[in-house]
């Protein structure tokens, strides 16, 4: 069963203070709770940091998100800007100019979503400025162009490995987390059980250390719930009335 962090750092309070309490009855069984009430906490504690970890990660990781974009973007009017001026320099309706504008087709209605795209059309356009050089040139100086198209491929393919660079921490922060949180739970329950066969499930004792973990699966919907109650009895029958003589 899976809990919430919070869930099982609580869930090992419990039973910290169930085997503190009575140590000395458990310690009686045969099961020395003394270094699992010492070492308990503290890897709750380290789970807690663990988490808040993660937590920030995923807030790194939006933020990257939208740096990538912004830069993607960017990179896209460049060499948007660069082909709309090269096109109309040399003329929409001609062959070269149509030529043109099929390289921007090529990415169809999201021309930022891909970034392997995005860089293929980047390095097309400038492609493009250098065949028709001598078309476009003395309007646009192609050379200046060309090497602000190239810092924006560099610019998409960076932006890129940034970005996969936070999801593969992301994801390994995740994992560590569950690793983590499975583990402590494990033991904090392994622990639950020795104490109580320690006493005797049926002591009083041992009933309170079990009611620890079905309160814990109760509120996670994961318990049995109670019975319900049975329905209330019916109010009784009015006293019947004696039948009056015959006349």
């Amino acid at each position: 069963m899976s809990f919430a962090i919070e869930t099982i750092t609580g869930f090992v309070t419990l039973v910290v203070g169930f085997l503190t309490k009575y140590k000395t009855e458990i310690t009686a069984g045969d099961y020395d709770p003394t270094v699992d009430i010492e070492e308990l906490p503290e890897v709750a504690d380290a789970l807690t940091l663990a988490n808040q970890t993660q937590e920030s990660n995923k807030s790194g990781q939006k933020l990257k998100t939208a740096e990538v974009k912004r830069i993607f973007r960017a990179s896209y009017e460049t060499a948007n800007g660069a082909l709309d001026m090269a096109v109309g320099i040399i003329g929409k309706t001609t062959i070269e100019g149509r030529e043109g504008l099929a390289l921007r087709a090529k990415l169809g209605d999201h021309p930022i979503a891909d970034p392997a795209e995005l860089i293929g059309f980047i390095n097309s356009v400038s492609a493009y400025l250098t065949k028709y050089q001598a078309r476009v040139e003395p309007k646009m100086i192609v050379a200046s162009r060309k090497t602000k198209l190239t810092a924006a491929a560099a610019a998409v393919g960076s932006a890129e490995g940034a970005q996969e660079g936070a999801k593969t921490t992301r994801s390994d922060s995740t994992v560590n987390v569950v690793t983590m949180a499975n583990a402590l739970y494990t033991r904090a329950s392994g622990c639950l059980d020795a104490a109580v066969g320690a006493v005797g499930k049926n002591t009083l004792i041992g009933k309170e250390g079990l009611e620890i973990r079905a309160r814990l699966q109760r509120e996670q919907g994961g318990g049995e719930e109670p019975p319900p109650a049975p329905p209330p009895a019916p109010p009784p029958a009015p006293p019947s009335q004696p039948t009056p003589p015959a006349a």
